[in-house]
């Protein structure tokens, strides 16, 4: 069993991967995590309601007959919106709610989409300004995967970046880098570990 110092026996590990959303009460005491690197993972919370959730917002691959932009407004409003709808239905307010979003780095790109990572970053943030959402904190780009965890109570988001793998490799080492990177965040300086707090 992996130990992480900021999570004691109270708290339960919910995992989600692309395409996949969660949300829960803050009294529940669920860790949400996700392994990200091009795809963005959106963390919304409201303070008054205390609900919270996260998202693993994956766009496909772009096809001829659908460009990149339209392909982002297609799959990522069905992402934005599964969430929210998810957490109103649990009594959170849409104007109370902030968010912190990370990932959206080069990991995946490829020849025929050169900018993934990017063009996820900048459709989650136009979201967010249309949406009036306030952005809080944000960790975008770069060539590394990161491995988050967001925490029930202080909604703090725990972030560790892990070395970037070429797409062609990203899942067959997904594992067993997510495992090496958790398995370290108790021996880390905070210089080298990205916190970010209400």
């Amino acid at each position: 069993m992996i130990s992480l110092p900021f999570i004691n026996k109270n708290n339960t590990i919910k995992t989600i991967i692309a395409g996949e959303y969660y949300s829960s009460f803050s009294c529940d005491d669920i860790v949400i995590h996700t392994l990200i690197s091009s795809c963005v993972a959106v963390c919304l919370y409201d303070t008054e309601s205390k609900v919270y959730g996260m998202n693993h917002l994956m766009l496909g691959t772009a096809t001829k007959e659908m460009s990149e932009l339209e392909l982002a407004t297609r799959y990522g409003v069905h992402s934005m919106e599964l969430l929210i709808n998810d957490m109103l239905s649990k009594g959170a307010i849409k104007s109370n709610l902030q968010a912190k979003i990370f990932g959206g780095s080069s990991v995946l790109n490829t020849a025929d989409n050169p900018n993934i990572g990017t063009l996820n970053s900048e459709f989650v943030k136009a979201f967010l300004d249309i949406e009036d959402i306030p952005l809080v904190a944000s960790s975008l780009g770069g060539d590394s995967c990161r491995v988050i965890y967001m925490m029930p109570r202080t909604f703090t988001v725990h972030v560790r970046k892990v070395d970037g793998v070429g797409s062609s490799e990203f899942a067959k080492t997904a594992k067993s880098r997510w495992r090496k990177s958790i398995g370290t965040f108790d021996s880390v300086s905070n210089e080298q570990t990205e916190l970010w707090l209400d």
